[in-house]
């Protein structure tokens, strides 16, 4: 995974290179007159890390990214959700005939022959995490036939 530092003039942008998108950002911050630190948040705002040079923060944050891998987690009992270190959310959710869809922010997860569903949570969320990185610049796609559909407006 490569991330990127861009300078947004009063804070610095943590861009996912293959995804073309910010996934944290960095916060200079005066502690005193002679010392600062940077404080690496999250996409929500919550405090990631904190380093004391610029320089330091790219490393900080893959370390964080690295320690602790997104995750999923059950927003209902029929829906659960994951952050991904691509700046977007997965997303399954259970419908009205207890089958299960799969989803990449508004993107349902389908065939040729349009949206798939799954027997179970699980395994929707395995075949998701299988495709987290699917149509991003300079990633392949898996050749199983699956793929992120177009969302409807």
């Amino acid at each position: 995974m490569r991330y990127l530092l861009e300078d947004r003039g009063d804070y610095f942008g943590i861009l996912n290179e293959a995804s073309d998108t910010y996934v944290a950002y960095v916060h200079p911050q005066k502690i005193d007159l002679r010392r600062g630190r940077y404080r690496i948040v999250d996409r929500e705002g919550d405090e990631i890390t904190a380093v004391v040079s610029i320089d330091d923060a790219l490393g900080a944050f893959a370390a964080h990214v690295s320690a602790h891998p997104p995750h999923w987690e059950q927003r209902s009992s029929t829906e659960y959700d994951k952050k991904t270190v691509y700046g977007d959310t997965l997303r399954v959710r259970q419908n009205r005939a207890c089958s299960w869809s799969a989803y990449r922010d508004d993107r349902e997860l389908g065939d040729q022959d349009g949206p798939v569903r799954f027997s179970s949570a699980h395994e929707a969320q395995r075949v998701a995490n299988l495709h987290i990185s699917d149509g991003y610049l300079n990633l392949g796609c898996r050749t199983d036939g699956l793929c992120w559909l177009v969302a409807v407006q």
